[in-house]
């Protein structure tokens, strides 16, 4: 059973795994699905990816010496995901708790190999930043407007 799913596992560990500067080898894909407790060829590895391209999934292959592969085409690039949180970010009607989990559930469109290496843990940073600075921001207004009424209801 396992094995009929050996191209499940292939997309998985490319989708999560690889991009564009980060490919995967023959080798590599062939460590994580024995570390799955299944047992491949090169050429079965070789066959899977002809598979997954056949069936319309994005995976590109670099022939060399050693194979390499990896997902082509995401759902979201880094700047269409920065652009979607500053969005969500700005929405006034969205609450901050709200927010944190739309952006979360946004930034697991994003390949996490490229998560890693392009800072999007910064991304998170900024946000939590900002969502600090708001709350700040609403209770000074909400200081300043309890000041005022208490000032105009004493005249």
């Amino acid at each position: 059973m396992v094995n009929k799913n050996r191209a499940l596992y292939i997309f998985k560990y490319l989708w999560d795994h690889t991009d564009e500067e980060h490919p995967a080898t023959t080798a590599d894909i062939i460590a994580y699905l024995a570390s799955m407790g299944i047992s491949t060829t090169r050429k079965t590895v070789a066959e899977d990816a002809a598979e997954l391209q056949n069936s319309g999934f994005d995976v590109v292959c670099n022939r060399n010496r050693q194979n390499e592969y990896f997902i082509g085409t995401r759902h979201l690039e880094l700047a269409e995901l920065k652009l979607l949180v500053d969005a969500v970010q700005a929405a006034r009607f969205i609450s901050p708790k709200k927010s944190r989990e739309l952006i979360g559930k946004v930034t697991g469109l994003i390949a996490p190999i490229r998560e890693r290496a392009s800072g999007a843990a910064s991304l998170w940073t900024v946000i939590e930043w900002i969502t600090k600075a708001q709350k700040s921001i609403t209770k000074l207004i909400l200081s300043a407007t309890a000041e005022t009424a208490g000032i105009l209801t004493r005249r």
